[in-house]
């Protein structure tokens, strides 16, 4: 299986390969985060207006991808609350479980066929496990 991924910052040259080697992929695969875990908060995390941005974004994928690509199946590819490791205190407690459950809802209920989370264990704030695999989020 071969998956080709979307990079927000070059949409263009996605864009460009989607037109001409669509038939070499099986897949199309994209990344998200909600926010920068260098400066969020915990009120970013429970923002509706945050949260919205992830509906906003899939359309944003899924129309480009049936547009250049017909049929192929689209992936988040690897996604987590915060990018840059995560956010200390916030992508390793309980409220970073809200972002995660919208995350899968909205991406069952937009058409996402997989979706990749970065990571299980052992990498900056928003593994879903500790070193002891005793599950993540804790509660603040």
């Amino acid at each position: 299986m071969s998956v080709y991924q979307i990079l927000s910052t070059s949409l263009f040259s996605s864009c460009r390969f989607l037109e001409s080697g669509a038939g070499a992929i099986n897949a199309c695969t994209w990344h998200h985060y909600y926010v920068n875990g260098r400066d969020t908060s915990l009120e970013d995390f429970l923002d509706p207006e945050v949260l919205d941005t992830l509906a906003l974004k899939i359309s944003e994928v899924m129309e480009t991808v049936k547009l250049l690509s017909p049929g192929k199946t689209v992936w988040l590819g690897e996604t987590s609350s915060a990018y840059g490791g995560g956010a200390l205190g916030l992508s390793d407690t309980f409220v970073a479980g809200f972002m995660w459950l919208d995350k899968l809802g909205l991406g069952a209920r937009l058409g996402l066929d997989v979706i990749i989370r970065q990571v299980l264990i052992g990498s900056g704030s928003y593994h879903l496990v500790d070193d002891n695999l005793d599950p993540l989020p804790v509660s603040l």
